[in-house]
C-alpha cells in the first residue's frame, strides 16, 4: 500500500510545469490584447495608467488621492520601478494598475474628476451613467465626494420623505443615457444597499404608468439602442408583490377610506339604500355622485396606485363633497401613515429609522411582516 505520507517528487515539476505553461499563454493573450488609450483622459505629465476592461487611462497619483482614500493608500504601496522591474507592468515609464471594473464607470468617474461642471452641472438633469460610476465606484473606492453627491442627487428623485416625495418630478432630474432602465437603477439600489433609497423606488415602480408590474418582474424592461431585457433582481420580488398587496388593502381600508359608503350602496344612484359604514348620513345627492367618480378614477377598473398621491383639484375630483364630509377626510394623514409604514410593507425593517444606506453588513429584505 502506498503511504499516503509520501512525497511525489514529480509533483513539484509537473506543477512548475503547468504553471510556466498557464503564465506563457497569460503572456502571449496579453500581447495579443489590443487597449485602447482614451485620449481625453490620457494626459502626457500622468505618472500612473489605470486599465479598466481594454481601456487605459494616463492620470494623475496626487489628483486621484485627494479623492480616494482607497486609491492613495495603492499609489502608496507603489514601488519605485528599477531596471530590473518587469516592463510589461510599466507603461511609457508609469506603472500599470488592473481594474475589475467596467471602462465605462471610470470613463464617467474620471471625466467627473477632472472637468466637474463641464460634464456635470450640479443644479440640472444627471446622466444616469454617470450617477451609477459615482455611485458604484464612488464606494468601492471611497471617492468620499462623488458618493455623497451621487447619493444626494438620487434621494432628491426617491427621497425618503413624503413632502419631497410628492413634490419630486419622478424622474424628470435623471437623463436616461445609454439604454439605462428603471430596472437598473433598482438593482443598483440592491446591489448597494440603499436601503432609505428602495421605498421610494419601489412606491414609484408601482405608480408608474410608463410599465406594468408583469413587465417590470417577469418580461424585464427594454434597453435602447439594442433591445437588452433587464429584469429587476429576485430580491425585490416579494417586496413588490406583497407590497403591493398590502398598499391597495390600505387604499381601501384608511386612504380611500371614505369610499366606504358607495361600495355598499345597491346602485350608484340609489340614494334611498343605506349602510352603517362611510357617511351614512350624508343624505347629498351631489357628494355621494363624487364620490362614487373617485370610486370610479380609482377603482374601476383596475386599482390605480397612482391615485395615493393624486391631486383632486387638477382632476376636477372631489369638488361635490359636502363640507360636513370633507371635514372627515384625512387624505394627508393616511399618506402619511401609509409612507410611516413602507420599511415593513416592503420586508426593509421596522421603521424608517431601521433603514441605512451602504448598510453592506445587513440583510436587505427582512422578514417584516406588514
Amino acid at each position: 500500500m502506498a503511504n499516503p505520507c509520501a512525497t511525489n517528487r514529480d509533483g513539484p515539476r509537473t506543477k512548475r510545469r503547468r504553471s510556466e505553461s498557464a503564465e506563457g499563454s497569460s503572456l502571449a493573450l496579453a500581447a495579443t490584447t489590443k487597449f485602447t488609450r482614451f485620449e481625453h483622459l490620457w494626459f502626457s505629465d500622468g505618472n500612473v495608467v489605470l486599465q479598466a476592461q481594454h481601456t487605459q487611462f494616463r492620470v494623475h497619483c496626487t489628483l486621484l488621492s485627494t479623492q480616494s482614500t482607497f486609491l492613495k493608500k495603492i499609489f502608496t504601496a507603489i514601488q519605485p520601478k528599477t531596471s530590473t522591474t518587469d516592463s510589461s507592468e510599466l507603461i511609457e515609464g508609469c506603472p500599470l494598475i488592473r481594474l475589475t471594473d467596467s471602462a465605462a464607470d471610470w470613463k464617467n468617474v474620471l471625466e467627473t474628476v477632472y472637468l466637474g461642471l463641464a460634464v456635470t452641472k450640479w443644479r440640472g438633469p444627471i446622466k444616469v451613467s454617470r450617477l451609477v460610476a459615482m455611485l458604484r465606484l464612488g464606494h468601492k473606492y471611497d471617492f468620499a465626494h462623488l458618493k455623497e453627491e451621487g447619493l444626494d442627487r438620487l434621494m432628491a428623485v426617491y427621497p425618503d420623505n413624503l413632502e419631497t416625495f410628492m413634490g419630486a418630478r419622478n424622474g424628470v432630474d435623471l437623463e436616461w443615457d445609454g439604454g439605462w432602465t428603471f430596472c437598473d437603477l433598482v438593482n443598483l439600489a440592491i446591489e448597494l444597499r440603499l436601503q432609505r433609497l428602495l421605498p421610494a423606488l419601489y412606491l414609484r415602480a408601482m405608480c408608474s404608468m410608463a410599465f406594468t408590474m408583469t413587465e417590470l418582474l417577469y418580461d424585464g424592461l427594454t434597453r435602447s439602442p439594442g433591445g437588452e431585457r433587464v429584469k429587476i433582481h429576485p430580491s425585490a420580488h416579494k417586496a413588490l408583490v406583497m407590497g403591493r398587496d398590502a398598499i391597495i388593502a390600505r387604499m381601501h381600508t384608511d386612504i380611500f377610506g371614505f369610499l366606504s359608503s358607495v361600495y355598499e350602496w345597491r346602485s350608484p344612484t340609489d340614494t334611498s339604500a343605506s349602510t352603517e359604514l362611510g357617511f351614512q348620513d350624508c343624505t347629498s345627492p351631489e357628494c355621494r355622485r363624487s364620490k362614487g367618480l373617485i370610486h370610479y378614477h380609482v377603482f374601476v377598473p383596475t386599482t390605480q396606485l397612482h391615485a395615493i398621491f393624486m391631486n383632486w383639484d387638477s382632476h376636477q375630483l372631489g369638488q361635490g363633497i359636502c363640507d360636513e364630509c370633507r371635514r372627515d377626510i384625512d387624505l394627508w394623514g393616511a399618506r402619511n401613515r401609509l409612507w410611516e409604514a413602507l420599511p415593513q410593507i416592503f420586508f426593509l425593517g421596522n421603521e424608517w429609522k431601521d433603514l441605512k444606506n451602504f448598510d453592506c453588513d445587513s440583510d436587505l429584505h427582512r422578514s417584516a411582516v406588514p
